[in-house]
């Protein structure tokens, strides 16, 4: 059949993160691919910004997502080498909780369930806590070693430039309108101009639920919000004294944070950390982009307990996007009644990030054989039927 410019085999609506893990594995395997994106190709409307993301394997959400992590830290190695980017950085991750806290018995969990090497008994003054911290005694406390970090917008870069190496073809400022179904594929209407394809994959984040609104869950969309603070001492939250943590506090919540590192530009990352937990529910069109100061104020109560030496710091903060399933877990699903023709996958935010490069290569496995052997079907939608 001859093809015009504008036919596909796929298109991918939504080329943030993992959009362009899957037009990258896609067009990898020979598939003329097409990734339409809203925004530019590194932007800070959506979910997967903030300059840094945490990476582990003990997974106390759900130790079903392990074999996926494993196969996700597989690949990450693998763009890495292919790129010559370091996106990766292992600083360990500790766990603070109470002995019962259902954060530290998950960790404990996943990893007796999938033998993921953790520390149960970690000797906090040599992991980077001494100088810094202020851990209330009693409180236990968990070492997962192969935990760390990746870097979001390199990665999505990374991704895109590598999946249009490969021949995929990615529009940015491109924003879909409409799309329909026909005797002979899909018709997708943008801004611009019309494509169509056999195969349609939406990964659009935050704006799924305006482009399907049939079939698929509630899907919640909640403004987060980010800080960074830039003590004077820098070298005393470097990320060679210093992991990545998560603190479980009965006040405060579930609260994660990152150390500061140096970026290729030579400045000081700050010493990022936020709140695990759901804010306010916003539209992703809407958005005021402004603070929430009642939420910083916790923050700021937070950081005098656990990090005095912070107290007086410049404080720098940004807002992102959840967008969460109904139970919390990532939805990948072919639409019922599509004929195996849509794929959707969504529900990433609060952690999804460390799962894009496995989830390109779900995706693509999907689209090129109906299935997948990676252990996707507790994903899938039937769980809300």
């Amino acid at each position: 059949m001859t093809r015009n410019g504008n036919e596909y085999d796929v298109i991918i609506i939504g080329a943030g993160s993992m959009g362009t893990s899957a037009c990258y594995q896609l067009a990898k395997r020979g598939i003329r691919v097409l990734g339409l994106e809203q925004f530019d190709r590194v932007h800070e409307f959506g979910s997967h910004t903030g300059q840094s993301r945490i990476i582990r394997k003990a997974y106390y959400e759900h130790a079903d997502y392990v074999p996926l992590l494993r196969r996700s830290y597989e690949l990450w190695k693998e763009l890495e080498l292919a790129t010559r980017t370091k996106l990766y950085y292992k600083t360990g991750i500790l766990y603070f909780g109470d002995q019962d806290d259902p954060v530290l018995k998950g960790v404990k969990y996943a990893a007796d369930s999938y033998d993921v090497v953790i520390d149960t008994n970690p000797l906090t003054e040599t992991k980077g806590f001494d100088h810094i911290g202020n851990i209330p005694p009693g409180m236990h406390s968990i070492f997962e070693p192969d935990a760390g970090f990746v870097l979001p917008e390199e990665t999505i870069r990374q991704y895109s430039k590598s999946a249009q190496e490969y021949g995929a073809v990615i529009r940015y400022r491109e924003p879909v309108v409409s799309w329909s179904e026909g005797n002979s594929g899909f018709e997708v209407k943008t801004n611009s101009q019309t494509f169509s394809c056999q195969k349609l994959v939406f990964t659009a984040g935050s704006w799924t639920s305006k482009l399907i609104r049939k079939y698929i869950p509630d899907l919640k969309v909640t403004e987060q919000l980010l800080t960074w603070f830039f003590p004077q001492d820098q070298q005393t939250f470097d990320i060679s004294r210093m992991p990545c943590w998560f603190i479980s506090d009965k006040k405060f919540g579930l609260l994660y944070g990152f150390p500061g590192f140096t970026d290729q530009q030579g400045n000081f990352s700050g010493v990022k950390m936020a709140r695990h937990l759901p804010g306010e529910i916003v539209d992703p069109d809407k958005r005021s982009f402004t603070t929430n100061h009642a939420e910083m104020e916790l923050i700021r109560q937070f950081v005098s307990a656990y990090f005095p030496k912070l107290r007086d710091a410049v404080v720098h903060t940004k807002n992102c996007l959840y967008t969460n399933s109904p139970d919390e877990n990532f939805i990948i699903d072919f639409l019922p009644e599509a004929n195996n023709n849509i794929l959707i996958a969504c529900g990433f935010s609060g952690h999804g990030f460390k799962f894009v490069p496995v989830i390109g290569e779900i995706i693509a496995d999907m689209i090129e054989k109906k299935s997948t052997d990676l252990p996707v079907d507790f994903l899938s939608l039937k769980r809300f039927v």
